[in-house]
């Protein structure tokens, strides 16, 4: 998502030239020690912060479902195929649904159908459960991958080098590198869609 938490260990350091700063605070050492400030910068105010004893007391997170790591868990793979199963969404928007796997973006969504080759806007309970079992075992390659290389830099975040992998994100008129058709882009559900009309077999009747 856009934004970022910065940290310094400059007291006087306050962000105070950008205004999508929307909150701070300081931080003490165990000895009480000012240790540093922590800053939230969120220029699309999708974010929220919420203050908890402790993490079992967050009602956002007991929404979440099983977290995107943990897809090489048969348990959980199976605990998706159910979920897919009853379920007439498109598979792009299945994917994007934290309550049913947490932690699946948008760029990571569009990277794991093309590697599957499966159509984003197949219908989830068409699906055999062979191929949402692929698409969870690929997703969590993907996501140890993108980890390893530190995320996926495509607009204000800065750091990572998984972009320089991506298949079919930002790639919109682009040969594509299996088969060489453009990769095409369409608006679903109010959000960027990057496919191969080729290799994930999108049929035009299909198309939102």
């Amino acid at each position: 998502m856009t934004g970022q938490w910065h940290f310094t260990d400059k007291p006087d350091a306050v962000p105070t030239a950008d205004r999508h700063y929307r909150w701070g605070f300081s931080i003490a050492g165990m000895d009480g020690k000012f240790s540093g400030f922590l800053w939230f910068k969120d220029p699309r105010k999708f974010g929220t912060i919420q203050w908890v004893p402790a993490l079992s007391d967050c009602a956002g997170l007991s929404k979440l479902g099983p977290d995107g790591l943990t897809l090489h868990e048969p348990k959980v793979v199976f605990q998706i195929i159910k979920a897919a199963e009853r379920t007439r969404r498109p598979i792009k928007n299945f994917l994007l649904d934290q309550g049913i796997l947490a932690g699946v973006g948008n760029i990571y969504a569009a990277e794991v159908l093309f590697d599957a080759k499966i159509s984003p806007f197949a219908q989830a309970n068409t699906l055999p459960a062979s191929k949402i079992e692929e698409i969870c075992y690929r997703l969590y390659t993907i996501f140890k991958n993108a980890i390893d290389m530190g995320g996926s830099s495509v607009s204000d975040y800065a750091g990572g080098e998984y972009q320089l992998y991506h298949r079919v994100y930002g790639r919109e008129g682009k040969g594509c590198y299996e088969c060489n058709t453009k990769i095409a882009r369409i608006i679903q559900s109010g959000r960027s869609t990057f496919y191969c009309l080729k290799c994930q077999g999108v049929e035009i009747n299909e198309l939102p």
